[in-house]
């Protein structure tokens, strides 16, 4: 069986792909020769060169395993396919065991980074470089084997594509993995992560009985990205039984790394970190998702995840140079998935897409929604929420009705005025990103 998906005008413009062909003008399909599954998640492709080749992440039934395909935008071609077997491990696509993996690239050099789990459920980091032609060259490989519970690494590039920041986790109490399935807890906090080709909701509880096994340590180690040599390693003793992000600050050059119960930012040397100051959340999380920084390099966005006692998503603003933080609490009865920070306009992106329900002591997610919060970073930190966009419930001609699930993401305009979101029968919004109007 073979797979496609379909490149429309608004995608090429927005770094957006549709994985279900939708009625824009424009489009043209990219056929994937002897595949059975093209990963449809947006962690799972990438843009490089100046948005001229694609690269997207699959499961090949030649070798069971994955690969990875690039593609050029203007043509529509195949322009080369990398096999992840060597350092992925085969794979079965309906096993829960199947290895995970994301795509991270740095557009201007053609970097790309595979990370996540092997098939033996180590931490894994793969670089690869893209031609301009689309020609995928393996360049080196990291592999943390320790197996802590189904934690992947977060990576993030320095401004010029030279250093890779790699957050990755060192030990865990073997009683975490208890909790990554839903309990019969109200006092939880639920958020929703991507495990291989599927999501599923994550359910935290907390107690006091789960403090000790919550304490967990996060290393970041920053890597020659050219030959792949580890250059420095900082550990922090306060990590997340959940993993750790990072994200780098390009105008004060540093990286920002989100854990448990703190925000550490480091300022790196060529070859070597220190850690300049930490912050540490209120009310400190199971986990603290890193979703970008200000223009400024000032703030830095997080979000908290799905409270269930109080019914509202939680996001935080760090002021990364007073060192204090500040909290926006929506109250909405669904969980949020691929989120989207613009930068300079300072708006966040906010889909939701599955319903949060409690049935006497028991709680079980929706697939899908037709709302995306709008929240806006005012200029002295503070989140506001400032519009939604509802989708209508149905389209003319479309296959079954519009809905927001955890495949579908949002893109926006380089002025950031227009914002396209894509629905699971394959149609594309655009709306107003000031008043949430559907305009088209």
């Amino acid at each position: 069986m073979k797979s496609r998906i379909a490149i429309t005008t608004l995608a090429i413009s927005t770094a957006l792909l549709l994985w279900v062909a939708g009625a824009a003008a424009d489009q043209r399909e990219i056929e994937f020769p002897e595949v059975n599954i093209v990963d449809p998640h947006p962690a799972g492709f990438a843009f490089v060169h100046g948005g001229q080749i694609g690269i997207i992440g699959g499961f090949s039934s030649k070798d069971s395993s994955s690969h990875l395909f690039s593609f050029s935008v203007a043509t529509g071609r195949i322009t080369d396919e990398f096999s992840l077997r060597a350092d992925f491990g085969a794979s079965d696509p309906d096993s829960p065991a199947e290895s995970i993996g994301f795509l991270k690239v740095h557009s201007e050099t053609g970097l790309i980074v595979v990370y996540g789990l092997d098939s033996n459920g180590f931490q894994k980091v793969l670089a690869l470089a893209s031609s301009e032609t689309g020609r995928l060259c393996k360049l080196w490989a990291i592999s943390y084997p320790q197996r802590v519970n189904g934690i992947w690494p977060e990576v993030a590039f320095n401004e010029d594509g030279t250093r890779l920041f790699v957050i990755y986790t060192e030990s865990a109490s073997s009683s975490a993995s208890q909790r990554f399935d839903l309990l019969n807890k109200r006092d939880s906090t639920v958020l929703l992560v991507r495990t291989p080709l599927r999501l599923r909701p994550l359910l935290i509880t907390r107690s006091p009985s789960d403090a000790a096994s919550e304490i967990v340590r996060q290393n970041i180690a920053m890597i020659g990205t050219e030959d792949g040599v580890t250059l420095a390693i900082v550990n922090l003793s306060d990590g997340s039984p959940f993993g750790g992000t990072i994200l780098f600050d390009r105008v004060h050059k540093r990286a920002i790394a989100f854990t448990g119960q703190s925000v550490y930012v480091l300022m790196p040397g060529s070859n070597s970190f220190k850690v300049e100051s930490r912050i540490v959340a209120p009310d400190p999380p199971s986990f603290n998702i890193g979703l970008g920084i200000s223009l400024n390099g000032r703030y830095a966005i997080a979000y908290r995840g799905y409270n269930v006692p109080s019914g509202s998503n939680i996001f935080y603003s760090y002021d990364l140079n007073l060192g204090t933080v500040r909290q926006l609490s929506i109250e909405e009865n669904f969980i949020t998935g691929l989120m989207t920070f613009h930068r300079r306009t300072g708006a966040l992106f906010v889909p939701l897409t599955g319903e949060v329900l409690i049935n006497d002591d028991t709680i079980s997610i929706s697939s899908s929604s037709r709302l995306v919060n709008i929240i806006t970073l005012a200029a002295d930190g503070s989140l506001l929420h400032t519009a939604n966009v509802e989708l209508p419930e149905r389209s003319p001609g479309a296959r079954g009705p519009n809905a927001i699930t955890g495949f579908n993401n949002i893109e926006i305009s380089a002025s950031g005025a227009l914002g396209f979101v894509s629905s699971h029968n394959g149609r594309l919004f655009a709306f107003d990103t000031l008043t949430g109007e559907i305009v088209n």
